[in-house]
């Protein structure tokens, strides 16, 4: 029997949606710190704290697909059929990277709420 030939998982969606989730999750600390340190002002500025309520799920969402994508990395995926040679999918260096830079730029928008006060 021919052993079934699958393709690595694409890491790539989850990280993406893991930096969307934190930078949407940290909108209402860092994007109004961003947009008063670039020179824009107004009362507008104080709708961006609407997104608050929804911060606890957006950080579960983030950590949730952090997870998922370093499951995907860190972990070989084997298929195989019986008596036929296995195919191990190891990532490569490039996901590595991305995961764990992506990952340290999340982590640095989560906790924005609590190194923000201290540059101001």
């Amino acid at each position: 029997m021919q052993a079934t030939i699958r393709k690595p998982a694409n890491t790539n969606q989850y990280v993406i949606g893991g930096v969307l989730a934190s930078v949407s999750a940290s909108l209402c600390c860092i994007g109004p710190f961003f947009l008063i340190a670039t020179g824009f002002n107004g009362a507008w500025i104080s709708r961006l704290m609407l997104v608050e309520p929804f911060q606890p799920f957006l950080i579960l969402l983030t950590a949730l697909l952090f997870m998922l994508a370093g499951w995907k990395i860190f972990m070989p995926v084997t298929e195989h059929d019986e008596g036929s040679n296995c195919a191990v999918y190891k990532s490569g260096l490039y996901n590595k990277l991305s995961f764990f830079l992506s990952g340290a730029l999340a982590l640095v928008l989560l906790t924005s709420v609590y190194w923000i006060p201290l540059t101001a």
